[in-house]
């Protein structure tokens, strides 16, 4: 009976310890993942090398899987080896770069139990950052050539402004002082404001001046007009002079008896030098010319000058 009871223990034991032995050299799963050695800025076509990290060491790695957010922009693939150590299980990774963008890569066991920490990758071209920076650091400097703002600086806010539009999106958010050119702008159109009024102003001020110059002239070209006309009603002086006048410094007709110098010859008197032996006394007309020898004269001896 004794051997039969240390016959049936020791099967007992033999079947613990093939479990235990069964137990610990069978598969392990796994309780912890994470991505190390990331470089969360990569370029263009660029390829890095990435560690995922997998708690216990032995656990199964056949059932976690690499992902990516948007494999258009990068893709995460398992690389050829891996390292165990005394806790944990090393397996490196291979992160491609596919075109300019950003994307999230994480890994996780296939019921998706376990999950590693979810990194943002943002995929830039290095050349054409190069350029757009440059590009935004034309855009400042065209800004900062404003300067003080005075109204003949519209030229270079103007340039500044189309150079800033355009510009490409992602050149615009290179630009570090986009404010300087808005205040710019606004400074440039008060002051373009109260030079509109200043010069509205004057032109008003110099319309009123030349409606009173005109004004002016009309009235003095209407007094000269009614003066022309007053004088021309006035009698002139040249019509009054031929106009018989009985003023003292004008001469009278002058008459004279001339009979007996007269001698008749068809129709017409002939003066004759000597009358009773005196000789002939020349005579003035009204106008005081001095006529002698033959003159017309009535016949009734008395004579004037003709046209008095």
């Amino acid at each position: 009976m004794k051997k039969k009871w240390q016959k049936v223990c020791a099967l007992f034991l033999a079947t613990v310890l093939t479990c235990c032995l069964l137990t610990s050299c069978g598969p392990k799963k796994v309780s912890s993942l994470r991505l190390e050695g990331i470089e969360r800025e990569a370029d263009l076509h660029q390829r890095q090398t990435v560690t995922l990290v997998v708690e216990p060491a032995g656990a199964v790695l056949d059932k976690i899987q690499l992902i990516s957010t948007d494999e258009t922009v990068l893709t995460i693939t398992r690389g050829d080896t891996h390292e165990s150590g005394k806790d944990v299980t090393q397996l490196n990774c291979v992160i491609e770069s596919k075109m300019e963008g950003e994307a999230s890569v994480y890994a996780q066991t296939e019921d998706g139990s376990v999950k590693s920490e979810e990194i943002l990758i943002q995929v830039v071209d290095r050349e054409k950052l190069a350029q757009r920076q440059q590009n935004a650091e034309a855009v400042e400097s065209a800004i900062l050539a404003i300067g003080e703002v005075t109204l003949d600086r519209a030229d270079a806010i103007a340039q500044a402004r189309s150079l800033y539009d355009n510009s490409a999106t992602d050149v615009l958010v290179l630009v570090g002082n986009y404010n300087l050119l808005v205040e710019a702008e606004q400074t440039l159109s008060l002051k373009q404001e109260e030079e509109r009024a200043r010069l509205a102003a004057e032109e008003e001020k110099r319309i009123a001046a030349e409606k009173e110059a005109a004004a002016q002239k009309a009235a003095q070209e209407q007094r000269q007009k009614e003066q022309k006309q007053a004088e021309s009603k006035k009698p002139s002086q040249n019509n009054s002079s031929s106009t018989p006048s009985s003023s003292t410094d004008q001469k009278p007709p002058r008459v004279i008896q001339i009979a007996c110098y007269l001698t008749e010859s068809d129709g017409l008197f002939h003066l004759q030098e000597s009358c009773n032996g005196n000789p002939y006394d020349p005579f003035y007309g009204p106008s005081g010319s001095r006529y002698e020898g033959e003159q017309k004269i009535r016949s009734t001896g008395r004579g004037q000058e003709d046209g008095v």
